[in-house]
């Protein structure tokens, strides 16, 4: 049936085995990506270079998105340096970031929500407020509160 999406719903498409969107824009913005190695090494040019697509991909769908919905897990009381690194690119591009809403949802090991809400949450709050998103809340049962 997933092989069948993109007859089924005509805004996706089939690239590589992989569902996609279909392109809806006739210019994309420029991204620059630049990986130093000391020796070649193919199989990591590959990796960088779908790495690079794959991230150019997720900004795309931020700009379009009414509402952007960020899943992590949460290591030491805050998000992985990858999701940091997630968060500055969105940062970065200030595109039309205004108005959209943000709902981070954190995967913690521990029962307490205060593993959560203690730092991670208001570290994500902060993050909605500064680029201009719209804090949403976050699957806690109690609200954010500075």
């Amino acid at each position: 049936m997933l092989q069948m999406l993109g007859i089924l719903q005509p805004g996706f498409t089939m690239q590589s085995g992989e569902t996609h969107h279909l392109k809806r824009y006739e210019r994309y913005p420029s991204l620059l990506a630049v990986c130093v190695t000391e020796e070649q090494d193919i199989e990591g040019e590959r990796l960088f270079k779908m790495l690079v697509e794959r991230l150019h991909e997720m900004l795309d769908a931020v700009d379009r998105a009414d509402i952007v919905i960020l899943t992590a897990p949460l290591y030491d009381d805050c998000q992985p340096a990858i999701v940091t690194k997630t968060m500055e690119a969105i940062a970065a591009q200030k595109k039309s970031i205004l108005k959209k809403r943000f709902f981070p949802i954190i995967n913690c090991g521990f029962p307490e929500s205060e593993q959560i809400t203690a730092v991670a949450i208001a570290i994500y709050h902060k993050f909605a407020i500064s680029v201009g998103f719209k804090w949403a809340g976050s699957l806690d049962d109690r609200p954010y509160s500075q």
